[in-house]
Formats: structure tokens, sequence, C-alpha cells
């Protein structure tokens, strides 16, 4: 400032005021950034010099009115070089200012670009399971704490909820549009931020338990008779589950995975999925519950190590003594993805086994909603599962907009080729006209049914003993998804992505995919009928769709009465003479009381130790209504008062049987 005062000076003791105008106001208004920009021919450039902040760069008018100091006019050689630092510093002023929009991003670039690094994070992770040279550094996921959190990848957590079987398909049409309905609530609460996986696994029996099912405990039973019969009870039941597929049980779980930076976060979110998640499960039958890592790493082990029982306690096997993870607990020996040196679409597990992923490639128009039930319910063991990614409704819309531009492109060079070559340009090819039917039919679905878009990949696993045995499986399994529309086909060369895909941990490490409106992944409904296999209950049949037992244990019920009516011939004394010896067996403590005026169940009674009256004319056997066996622990009046009571009622309906009245004089002479 010091510089800027003396300049001004100076410049006004070699210029003389001119005549007619005030000194004063004229060095009051004498603009130094104007004098700076001039031109030779006066002051032509009035635009201030700024600086990175915006305002006046005083350093550099000092330095150039520096230069005029003690002269009274400025040479041309002067003027040049202020000129050409002014521009420098302009110049280093544009390029500051770009260079600070360039380090500015708004919110949609941060999205977009922490979205792409999470993307490559994956990406790199994957890569890093698939080049594993250890079967536990490839098993996919980091930890399972045991509260049920998994960390999958780092900065990637999923949870699993198990909910059981509901009975859909023999149900009326109306309950099946409400179950839907729930199916499609169930996906649409999912954020685009949340990979969803569904699993529906058969696990067979370990051999040692298959046709070895203990209905009913011999060693409980009051007598010989009852022994042996309940073991020959045993043996029936066990035939007949091997005409279902009770040999194998049948679970349905539901994965989701959220990315977060600590565990901590994650809970929060994975938290109130499971609640909702649960809630809508619950309203349409089926009892979900949130599982605990002992419960996941039990599943993950029963995929890796079939036949192969599980046995593993966080306590027991997880401590600072032991150095080991839950992998090493639940990893198999060798994973051969190799196996026999030749096969290059299966893998082989410990103790031989042979086992295989296949990947939905096509769906037909139309899928049906037996489509899934019908390939779960073939006797073999295997796990059905898919992968949902939702996408953001404007993201979605313009992703369909996109092709729906590329098939219009292709209509109309197809049009402009029939034109050339004289053709009538109307007609196109099939595939393509159907292409744009379908694409229109998505994006009217997006804008005006309140759908969204997935991205959605399916995968079935399987494994048998034997490669010869696999293959049949296999056939099996591709042959029901055909009869439904659906097209599976071998996963060459990438066995290894594929088995990692199928644990149900939330990450989906294969390419192959397509895009599924809510309604087409609604269809594949992961229920089919509702199981009943009670323990310590009754055999009461089949079920018409499964084969498999129907075991009710009726204690357990809210309201256990019930009553036996039927025409004549149509198996109520059968029934109940069943009924009696299921109680008789599973519960040999339980006291039965039968009023038998046809004798028809003296015969089990005698046989089970019972005992038997006969109450009649001539038989030697009296009932005495006054008995107060039953009621001795109550005070003598008590006892009067109790009986008095139950002889009014039977006179009262002895007289009402009669058809005639139970007069207030009556029940004072009874």
């Amino acid at each position: 400032m010091e510089n800027t005062t003396e300049s001004r000076e100076t410049f006004a003791a070699s210029n003389p005021t001119p005549q007619g105008q005030d000194g004063s106001s004229l060095n009051a208004a004498f603009d130094v950034d104007a004098f700076v920009h001039a031109s030779g021919d006066g002051f032509g450039n009035t635009a201030p010099l700024r600086s990175d902040t915006g305002a006046i760069d005083m350093d550099a008018i000092s330095q150039v009115a520096h230069v005029t100091q003690g002269a009274g006019k400025l040479t041309r050689k002067e003027k040049k070089h202020a000129k050409r630092e002014m521009k420098r510093r302009k110049k280093e002023a544009k390029k500051a200012e770009k260079e600070a929009k360039k380090t500015y991003s708004s919110i949609k670039s941060q999205l977009k670009d922490r979205d792409k690094e999470l993307s490559d994070k994956m990406a790199d992770a994957r890569k890093k399971r698939d080049s594993a040279k250890d079967v536990v550094n490839y098993i996919g996921y980091n930890k399972m704490y045991q509260d049920g959190i998994c960390e999958v990848e780092e900065g990637m957590f999923s949870s699993s909820i198990a909910f059981d079987d509901t009975s859909y398909h023999s149900v009326r049409d109306e309950q099946q549009k409400a179950m839907f309905s729930a199916i499609t609530r169930l996906y649409d609460q999912f954020g685009a931020d949340t990979l969803v996986q569904m699993s529906v696994i058969n696990t067979p029996l370990l051999k040692e338990e298959v046709g070895h099912r203990k209905f009913f405990d011999p060693e409980r039973q009051a007598n010989d008779a009852a022994r042996n019969d309940a073991q020959v009870f045993n043996n029936i039941l066990n035939d007949k589950v091997k005409e279902g597929v009770s040999n194998i049980r049948r679970n349905r779980y539901l994965t989701y995975s959220v990315t977060a930076d600590t565990a901590e976060d994650a809970a929060r979110q994975l938290s109130r999925i499971e609640v909702e998640s649960s809630r809508i499960l619950n309203s349409i039958g089926s009892k979900a519950h949130l599982m605990n890592g002992t419960q996941r790493l039990s599943v993950i082990h029963s995929l890796l190590n079939p036949y192969k029982p599980f046995l593993f306690d966080y306590q027991r096997d997880i401590s600072a003594k032991r150095l080991q993870t839950t992998k090493d607990c639940i990893a198999p020996t060798q994973i051969d993805f190799r196996p026999d040196g030749h096969y290059n679409d299966c893998v082989k597990l410990d103790n031989g086994v042979y086992a295989q992923v296949l990947v939905m490639k096509k769906f037909g128009s139309e899928l049906s909603d037996r489509a899934l039930a019908d390939m779960a319910d073939l006797p073999i063991p295997m796990a059905i599962t898919w992968y949902v990614q939702p996408m953001d409704k404007s993201k979605a819309i313009n992703y369909v907009r996109t092709r729906s531009a590329w098939i219009d492109k292709e209509i109309i060079e197809e049009q402009r080729s029939a034109v050339n070559k004289g053709y009538d340009f109307s007609i196109l090819p099939q595939e393509l006209k159907y292409s744009k039917e379908e694409t229109e039919d998505v994006l009217d679905h997006l804008q005006n049914k309140n759908q969204r878009l997935y991205v959605f990949t399916g995968l079935v696993y399987t494994y048998a003993e034997s490669k010869e045995a696999l293959d049949t499986q296999v056939l099996r399994i591709i042959s029901t998804a055909r009869q439904n529309s659906i097209e599976l086909d071998t996963y060459d060369y990438r066995q290894r992505q594929g088995l990692n895909s199928i644990l149900p941990l939330g990450h989906n490490h294969v390419e192959i995919s397509r895009m599924f409106t809510t309604a087409q992944v609604s269809i594949l409904v992961p229920f089919a009928t509702q199981e009943l296999d009670d323990a310590g209950g009754n055999y009461y049949g089949q079920n018409k769709h499964s084969r498999n037992l129907v075991v009710c244990n009726r204690k357990k019920l809210t309201s256990p009465m019930g009553f036996v009516c039927g025409k004549t011939g149509s198996g109520k004394g059968m029934f109940t003479k069943t009924e009696m010896t299921g109680t008789i067996f599973s519960n040999p403590t339980d006291e039965i009381y039968v009023i038998d005026r046809a004798g028809e169940y003296t015969a089990i009674a005698e046989r089970y130790g019972g005992s038997t009256y006969h109450f009649g004319v001539g038989t030697g056997t009296h009932l005495n209504p006054f008995d107060t066996v039953s009621v001795e622990h109550m005070t003598r009046n008590e006892q009067i008062a109790f009986k008095v009571d139950a002889m009014l009622a039977q006179a009262g309906a002895s007289a009402a049987e009669a058809g005639s009245n139970f007069s207030e004089v009556d029940q004072s002479l009874v």
C-alpha cells in the first residue's frame, strides 16, 4: 500500500491539472487498476484484476507501481512488461480456478465413484478367492460371528433367516394371490445397495439315520405285547418313509448382504431388514427366525462336506488356545476342480463325492409357480439358489429405454435392408419383433405398475457318490427344469465361482445374469406344501403332494380336542383304534377311557394291559354314583355338594332324553 500511495503522488506531480478541473478530485478518482490495464492510447481496459480468491491482488499492483516510481511517464517497454505480468497472473488465476473445479465433485459423482470403487473392490476379492491355493482361503467369507453376522469381504456383511414351508399349491386361488403379493413386498423392501440370496436346500439324512428312525420307543412300553407292536409300527413307518422324501430335509433360507465400514454399522442395517422380512414371512404362515453363527456354519458344512456329521461349538473350537478359525472347522480336506484329470464341469470333495453346479441360462416367456417346487420335490440332494440385486427405479427405466433404442435401431436397419432388396419392410424377424414387444412390456410395468427391475442369477447344485450317479441326477434336474420353461446348462471351467456362489453367504461370484421384474422374480415361489412331523406324535397318513409322513402331536395344538364323524364303512373305527394305539405307544402314561357298547375296543385294552368293565343286567358289575374317591381332596360338605350336582345333571339328561321336563319338584326329590 505504501508503494501505491507513492505512485499516485508521483503521477500528480508530473502531470499538472488541466484548466477547469479540480486536481484533488482527479487524485481521489484515479483508478490504479485501470491505469495498469491501459493501452498506449488511453485507459481502454477497465476489467479488475482478481487473485485466486476473487480479491484484488495488491502485491501485483504494487510491483508494477514500483516500476513507475520516480518517472514521469511509462515507457513502451515498461507498459509491455506490465501487460505481460498481468496476463501471466490472470492465466494463473484461471488455472487455479480450473483446478478447484476439478477437485470439487458433486454428490452424484461421489456416489458414482463410491459405487465404482466398491465394485472394483468386490471384483478384486472374487479374483483372490478364485486364485486361492488352499481350501480355507478359497471359502468365500472372512469371519463368522457367533450372533450370525458374517463378514463376507472387507466392507461387506450378511445375515440369514431360516423360514418354514407353508401350504401354497394346496390352497385356493385367493390365498395363493395373497401369498404371491406378500412375496412381491418381500423383494420390494430391499434397497439398491442390498444383495438378496434365496436358497432351497435338500439335505439327505445320514446313512445311520435312514430307515432307523424311532417313532415309538419300545423300552417305554408296559408289557411285551406293547413292546413288540411298537417295534412293528417303527418298521412299517420306516418303510413308508422311502415312498416320499422324508429321508431328505428340505430347508429354506433368505440371505441378505449390505456394505458397511464395521460389523456394528452393518448390524443396524441387517436388523431392520430382518424385522421386516420376518414380519412378511410370518404373515403368510411361514415361521421365520434369525440364524446364529453355528446354524449358518452347519448349512455351509452340509454343502461342502456331504454325508458328514457337523460337530462344532464356538466355546470349544474357537478360543485363544486354538489357533483356528471357523473356516478351519468346516472346510473339507480337499476340493479337486479337475477330478480324475479330465472333468471340467464338476468338482470332487472328500470321500470321493462328486458335485456339480448348474446355471439357469434361459427362461420361457411365461414361468409357472410350480417350476421351483417341481425341482425341489425331486428326492435327490440339491441346493437351488438365486441372487436378486435390485436396481434404482430411475436407473432401471434408463436401462430399458437404452435397450429399446438399440432395438429400434436394429428395426430401422432391418427395414432399410428390406427396402433395398425389394421386400416388404413391415415384415420383421420374429426374434426382433418379440424383443421389441417384451421391452415395451417391461417399460410399462416399471412406469405404470409400480414394479422394479432386478439383476437375477440362478444356480442349482447337486452331489453324488459317483460320477455316473451325478450325471443321472443332473439329467433329472435338467429335464424337470425344461418342463417348466427353464433352461439349465453346465458351468464348464467355472466351478470355482459356482461353488462359492451356492453357499448361503450373500455374495455372487457368477457373471451370468439377466433382468427380471418384480413379478418374474416372485413367481419363483419357494413354498410347496406344509409338512407335519412333530416329535412324539401319532401317524395320520401321508402328504398328498410330497408323500411324506404326517406325524402330529396333538398335545402341541392350542385346542387338542376333536371328534370323528363319517358315513358307515368310511373307516371311523379304524382311525380311532390307530389313534388309541399311537397314544399308548408314544405316551404310555396317558389314560384312555372308552364307553364301548359294541365291544369293539375290548381287545386293545386287554392286549396292552388295560382294565375292562362290563355293565349290564346279570353281569355282577355295579357303578356307585356316590363314590367319593375322585374328590377326596375336598371337604365333606364340598364332596356332598359335588355329588348332588352330578346326580342332578344326570337326572336332567335322562329326563331330556325321555322327552319330559325335569321340574324343580323333581329336583328337590333327588
